[in-house]
């Protein structure tokens, strides 16, 4: 998870608390109710702001960093707090990351205030994590305070960032990386910095 700085919100969410305090009705007033995306000129909101997010994250997935999104799986838009226990916040634009289908399936629509956030401004992948070269593996920073390391056990574990495929492509990576190629063009970037 790399850490991202979010930038303006874009215009097409100017009505996101009208958005989000309308699904929050329609989901108190019935529990079934399916979110779906508003639209605006005949497109969901959706599509005007998955550029915005992939640029903001250089095109990785905000928690697993596995690059390009579109290539390795869809391009979905992750709530970070989730829609269905958050549903005033799911036009909010600081709850919206791009995500792989990998990392959204794991976390499905769980949450707890443990879970790091990769663009909140304390956040550095250092403070939290290490990795393992031999296996792969991301692994809770020993130097790590007791309150960081709860967060990134928490944060491992819900992602499910330890995965043997996100293992052994992390080895792959680490394989093929050559220091002429933008860092950005690499998944988990933070195996390199």
């Amino acid at each position: 998870m790399m850490k991202c700085s979010r930038p303006a919100t874009p215009d097409i969410l100017k009505d996101a608390d009208q958005w989000g305090t309308e699904y929050a009705t329609a989901k108190a007033t019935n529990p079934s109710y399916v979110f779906q995306w508003k639209q605006r000129n005949g497109k969901p909101v959706n599509q005007y702001i998955l550029p915005f997010l992939k640029e903001m994250t250089a095109d990785h997935c905000a928690y697993c960093d596995g690059y390009p999104v579109g290539q390795m799986s869809l391009e979905t838009i992750d709530h970070f707090r989730p829609k269905s226990l958050f549903p005033e916040l799911s036009y909010q634009w600081v709850n919206l990351f791009l995500c792989c289908t990998r990392c959204q399936a794991a976390k499905k629509e769980r949450f707890s205030e443990l879970l790091l956030k990769p663009d909140e401004i304390e956040y550095d992948f250092n403070l939290y994590f290490i990795v393992n070269f031999d296996s792969g593996e991301i692994q809770i920073n020993p130097l790590a305070t007791d309150g960081k390391q709860a967060q990134a056990s928490y944060t491992i574990d819900l992602l499910d960032l330890n995965a043997r495929l996100l293992c052994i492509s992390r080895q792959r990576e680490l394989r093929n990386y050559t220091p002429e190629y933008a860092l950005d063009s690499y998944c988990y970037r933070y195996l390199f910095g």
